[in-house]
């Protein structure tokens, strides 16, 4: 059946002529949306696929780790009974990841990764191969080198095992972008080739009206200039709307594109300050912990010019504030490679970086550091803490913490007077107590202890060093608490909590 076209009017063979070109536009464009469609569905179960895989790899290094720590305990273990609940878990463990494996296997069956996948399964089996011999071992082992050499052992099979399934993960991810990658360039070619097309359909659609106007070119000039005139007007309208259109969607993403830079600049503008005032906190606190040791080689070097001005000069007393000196400085080094030490972490954004600590050995290095201070005010420093007790905390917040609330015990403290530090676990926490036999506070000073500086009391003006307020801030940071109890004439109590570092 032909359609012919002369037996319409201007207007309707005009209208054919551009529904026609819009259903071929409608069809190119629902072919597009078609097929973008299909390549989102393959990147939803690209991304679907991988996060599947990297959830067993991590599982299965979940799990090899747990078999590294249970073959070691094994090893160590001289009970029958631990042993065999450690061979237990080793085999719950493996039994796991054996299953663990075969569905990684099902989901990775070519290329490059499932060709390393076979290396990681031939690894790990050497891997269990050692695990099996030290079980199955009939000689106990009988030495310490003995234990250090099956340790060895066992962790160079762990270490190549542990970096193949690493490895391995780096190889999932790879091709899930890769895949990602090629099914997002399908989607750009599909909408290219798709605006070509509507670009040539429209193109055909102009020229088509250009030949429609020539054939009837035999009009009225007037009415052809008429036509001609508002089509122009139609056609500038357009152009100009889309001009506007795409100026205000550029002024739109640039805008937003200003908003994102604000914000990121507010960000980093914010981590800066929160840097800054880090470091000086820090500053303080090194300066703080300086500040004992530098005055006791001032002390010592001052008594020395004295002695030697003496034409008696006693050699050992010589000798005794050469010590003193040496003592210190030695003190100061220390710190001032800690300070060294801290600069570096703070490179790298490592302002706060608990450690497991032993409790005992910590205060015992902070009150070494204050025993030249001590002995000038005749007080007696007493370290009860057990050393069996260990705190995750932060080395240089801690010494910090310890020792400006010993310094303030030691300030406020008469002569003859004692502090005294113990220390319990309380749950996951360890309550650290420091005790002393000095003057006391009044309820005023109490509540504002922590809030500003003030003195100890009204019959002195000693400061408190740094201020409490910091001591408190460190303690928080470690998510602990800190309370005071005293009475005037009765001495006082300071009580807060670190945690645990054996959990």
């Amino acid at each position: 059946m032909k359609l012919n076209l002369a037996h319409f009017s201007i207007k309707k063979q005009v209208i054919i002529l551009f529904v026609a070109f819009a259903i071929i536009i409608l069809g190119f464009g629902f072919f597009n949306y078609q097929t973008i469609k299909s390549y989102d569905e393959s990147i939803r179960n690209i991304k679907g696929s991988v996060i599947r895989k990297l959830a067993l790899i991590g599982e299965i290094s979940l799990n090899t780790g747990v078999n590294q720590s249970d073959i070691l305990q094994f090893l160590y273990s001289d009970l029958s009974e631990e042993k065999q609940f450690r061979l237990k878990k080793l085999n719950e463990k493996t039994e796991q990841n054996n299953l663990l494996f075969e569905q990684l296997i099902s989901l990775i069956k070519e290329g490059e990764t499932q060709q390393y996948l076979n290396y990681v399964l031939r690894v790990r089996k050497s891997y269990i191969k050692k695990i099996e011999e030290i079980i199955a071992s009939p000689t106990p082992l009988q030495n310490s080198e003995q234990f250090k050499n099956e340790e060895s052992e066992t962790r160079f099979f762990f270490e190549e095992y542990f970096s193949a399934i690493q490895k391995l993960t780096t190889l999932v991810v790879n091709d899930a972008e890769y895949e990602i990658t090629e099914a997002v360039e399908k989607v750009n070619r599909t909408r290219l080739m798709g605006n070509i097309a509507i670009a040539a359909v429209i193109l055909i659609l102009l020229i088509n009206s250009y030949f429609i106007l020539k054939i009837y070119k035999g009009l009225t000039r007037d009415y052809l200039a008429l036509k001609i005139e508002r089509l122009e007007k139609v056609k500038a309208q357009d152009e100009l709307e889309k001009l506007n259109q795409d100026l205000e969607n550029k002024i739109a993403d640039r805008t937003t594109e200003l908003e994102d830079a604000n914000r990121e600049i507010s960000l980093y503008n914010s981590e800066l300050k929160k840097l800054s005032l880090a470091k000086d906190k820090f500053i303080s606190v090194i300066s703080h912990d300086l500040r004992n040791p530098i005055s006791t080689i001032l002390a010592s070097s001052e008594a020395l010019i004295d002695i030697n001005k003496n034409e008696k000069t006693d050699k050992e007393e010589l000798s005794q504030f050469a010590r003193i000196i040496n003592k210190a400085s030695v003190k100061v080094m220390t710190q001032l490679n800690e300070l060294v030490e801290w600069a570096k972490n703070k490179r790298v954004s490592k302002i706060f970086n608990p450690l497991k600590l032993n409790l005992w050995e910590a205060i015992n290095e902070s009150l070494q550091l204050l025993e030249d201070l001590a002995d000038q005010n005749d007080v007696k420093l007493e370290n009860k803490v057990s050393s069996a007790l260990f705190i995750n905390a932060d080395k240089i917040m801690f010494r910090s913490i310890i020792q400006n609330l010993v310094t303030n015990s030691i300030k406020f403290t008469p002569a003859s007077g004692i502090v005294t530090i113990d220390a319990k676990e309380m749950g996951e926490m360890v309550e650290i107590r420091i005790k002393d036999t000095g003057i006391g506070m009044s309820e005023e000073v109490k509540e504002s202890l922590f809030k500003e500086k003030l003195p100890m009391s009204g019959e002195k003006s000693k400061k408190t060093g740094m201020g409490l307020e910091l001591v408190k801030e460190f303690i928080e940071k470690h998510n602990g608490t800190i309370t005071v109890e005293s009475e005037l004439g009765k001495g006082s109590l300071f009580i807060f909590t670190i945690p645990r570092g054996d959990l």
